[in-house]
C-alpha cells in the first residue's frame, strides 16, 4: 500500500483558511501546497531530535471529532515527477539535520514518520503567528525573511554537496575546491557513468538544497575521463575590476588575426576570441545585466590588442559612448566624433558601405581574396551600435544597410558589434542572424529573449551584472563567463595609455 500522510481535523480547517488568506477559493490550489509550507516552517525552527517529546506537543489536536486529511507521497514530495520531484531532496535535507541520529531516510517508514512529525510542527507554529486577519503574503515575507535571504557558507555547503552525493548513491572523489569571482567550484571524480547520469539529473535541486544565490551547473573537464567541475554560485562576489582587466589583457599569447577579450570561464581563466573568426557580435541583456559595461570590455581589449585599427561609434542615447570621445583611432568616416544624431547614421551607413566596396575592389584588382593579403592593407574597422532596437525603430531604413555590411563586409575588415537590451525577432532579422552567429547573452527577462540571442534558453538563469553566455561558430556550445566591471575613471586611463 502507497505511504500516506494523514493530517488532524483542525490542521484541514486551518489549511482552508491559509488558502483563503492567499485569496484562492477553495478548490482552486491544490491543499498539499501549504503541507509543504509547513515543511519550510519546520526546518527554519530549531532543531529537535525525532524522538524528543515536542514533536506530540506541537499538533493541532481535535477537541472534537473532525474529519482529517490523508496525502500521498505524489502530492506531498511530488516524488516521481520529472520536474517538482523534491522526495531526494527532502531525504537529503532530514539526513543532514539529524545526521546525529542515525535514521536512514531511504527507509519509506522512517520517511513518511519524518515528513508528517514537520507538517504537524510547521502547521502548529503557523496557526500560532498567522491570523486569518492577517495579509498571508506578507506574514510570509515578514516570517519566513523573503526580503533578505540568509545563505549558506561553503563550508556548509561542501558538506551538504558530499552528503547529497552520499545520498544518492553516488561514488566519487573530491579531487579539489577552487574560489572562483562568482562560484565555488568543486572538482570530482565520478566512478561511473551511471554517476554522472544521476547527478546531472539531479543537479537542478541544489539551488534550492544549498540556498544558492543562482542555478548550479556541471562542466565535464575535456581530456580528463569522468571528471567535472560542480559550480555553485556564491552569494557575495569577489572583486573583478579594471586592474585585472589589464592583467588579462597583459597575458594574452595567442596569434589571433583581431584578439578580444571578454572576461574569465567560471574557472576563472581569461577568454580571448578572434574577432575576425566571429566576424561580427550581437549583444544583448536587459537593464542590469551589464551590457553597457561588457562592450566597454570588448572595445578597450580590442583597442590594447590590435595596431592598425579604428571605430566608428553610433549612440542613439547620446550618452554611453561619450567617454571615448577622446580615442584616438576614431575614423574620418565619422569625422573622427561620436555619431549621436541618428538622421546621419543612414549617410555614415552609406559610407560604410561605399568604403568596403572600394576595398573589395582593390582586392579583385591585386587577386587576393582579403584585406590583409592587399599589399598596402587597409585599417581595420569596428563599427559599434549601441541600442540598435532605438536605431531601427526610428529608421526602418538603415536596418537593410547593416543587413548588407554584415553580409559581404568580413573579407575587407569592416567589423559590427551590434547590441540591445529588448532583443526581438523584429530588430533582429532573419539576414542578420544568418550572418551574425557570434551572440553574447547577458541576462534577460525572459527565455524568449535568449531564445533570440542564442537560439535557445538559459540567460534567463544569469546572475546579472556581466554574467553571459557567448556562443561562438567555432566553439560549438555556449561558454559563460564573467566579464570586469571597468568605470568611467579606469576607461579613461586606458584610451590615454
Amino acid at each position: 500500500m502507497a505511504s500516506r500522510v494523514f493530517t488532524t481535523g483542525l490542521e484541514e480547517n486551518f489549511i482552508n483558511t491559509i488558502i483563503k488568506g492567499l485569496k484562492f477559493s477553495k478548490g482552486e490550489i491544490p491543499k498539499y501546497i501549504v503541507l509543504r509550507l509547513a515543511i519550510s516552517k519546520s526546518f527554519r525552527l530549531d532543531y529537535k531530535p525525532l524522538n524528543d517529546p515536542i514533536w506530540a506537543d506541537k499538533v493541532l489536536k481535535d477537541t472534537v471529532f473532525e474529519k482529517g486529511g490523508e496525502y500521498n507521497l505524489i502530492q506531498v514530495t511530488g516524488i516521481g515527477k520529472d520536474i517538482k520531484d523534491y522526495d531526494m531532496l527532502l531525504r537529503v535535507m532530514f539526513s543532514y539535520r539529524h545526521k546525529s541520529e542515525h535514521i536512514d531516510f531511504t527507509d519509506e517508514s522512517m520517511f513518511v514518520n519524518a515528513l508528517t512529525k514537520y507538517i504537524h510542527r510547521g502547521l502548529f507554529e503557523i496557526h500560532n503567528t498567522y491570523k486569518a486577519s492577517d495579509n498571508f503574503y506578507q506574514w510570509l515575507v515578514d516570517d519566513f525573511g523573503l526580503s533578505n535571504s540568509k545563505f549558506l557558507k561553503t563550508e556548509s555547503k561542501k558538506d551538504l554537496l558530499e552528503n547529497y552525493l552520499l545520498n544518492n548513491n553516488i561514488e566519487y572523489k573530491l579531487l579539489d575546491v577552487i574560489n572562483s569571482i562568482r562560484h565555488t567550484i568543486y572538482h570530482l571524480k565520478l566512478n561511473s557513468e551511471k554517476d554522472y547520469q544521476i547527478l546531472n539529473k539531479k543537479i537542478q535541486y541544489m539551488k534550492d538544497l544549498f540556498g544558492l544565490y543562482g542555478e548550479a551547473s556541471m562542466q565535464s573537464i575535456t581530456g580528463k575521463s569522468l571528471e567535472y567541475y560542480i559550480h555553485l554560485p556564491k552569494q557575495e562576489w569577489d572583486k573583478f575590476d579594471e586592474k585585472d582587466f589589464t592583467n588579462d589583457i597583459y597575458k594574452y599569447n595567442f596569434d589571433f588575426y583581431m584578439p578580444a577579450y571578454l572576461g574569465r570561464n567560471l574557472n576563472n581563466e581569461p577568454f580571448y576570441f578572434d574577432l575576425s573568426k566571429a566576424p561580427h557580435l550581437f549583444i544583448g541583456g536587459t537593464t542590469g545585466s551589464g551590457k553597457t559595461s561588457l562592450m566597454d570590455v570588448v572595445i578597450n581589449s580590442i583597442n590594447m590588442l590590435n595596431k592598425n585599427t579604428e571605430f566608428i561609434f553610433i549612440d542613439p542615447k547620446g550618452t554611453e559612448f561619450i567617454k571615448y570621445e577622446k580615442l584616438y583611432n576614431l575614423s574620418e568616416i565619422s569625422n573622427q566624433k561620436i555619431i549621436t544624431d541618428m538622421s546621419s547614421v543612414d549617410e555614415i551607413l552609406s559610407e560604410i558601405i561605399l568604403e568596403m566596396e572600394n576595398r573589395n575592389t582593390l582586392m579583385k584588382k591585386e587577386g587576393v581574396n582579403n584585406n590583409k593579403k592587399l599589399k598596402t592593407p587597409f585599417k581595420r574597422l569596428v563599427v559599434v551600435v549601441d541600442e540598435m532596437a532605438d536605431l531601427f525603430a526610428n529608421f526602418k531604413d538603415v536596418q537593410k544597410k547593416f543587413e548588407i555590411l554584415a553580409q559581404k563586409s568580413r573579407s575587407s575588415d569592416i567589423f559590427l558589434i551590434l547590441a540591445t537590451q529588448t532583443p526581438n525577432s523584429d530588430i533582429f532579422s532573419q539576414t542578420l542572424r544568418a550572418n551574425i552567429p557570434s551572440r553574447i547573452g547577458l541576462k534577460t527577462t525572459t527565455s524568449g529573449q535568449s531564445k533570440v540571442i542564442l537560439d535557445e534558453t538559459g540567460a534567463e538563469n544569469l546572475l546579472g551584472s556581466g554574467d553571459l553566455y557567448v556562443k561562438l561558430p567555432h566553439l560549438g556550445e555556449k561558454v559563460r563567463i564573467i566579464s570586469p566591471y571597468l568605470n568611467d575613471e579606469a576607461i579613461s586611463k586606458l584610451i590615454i595609455t
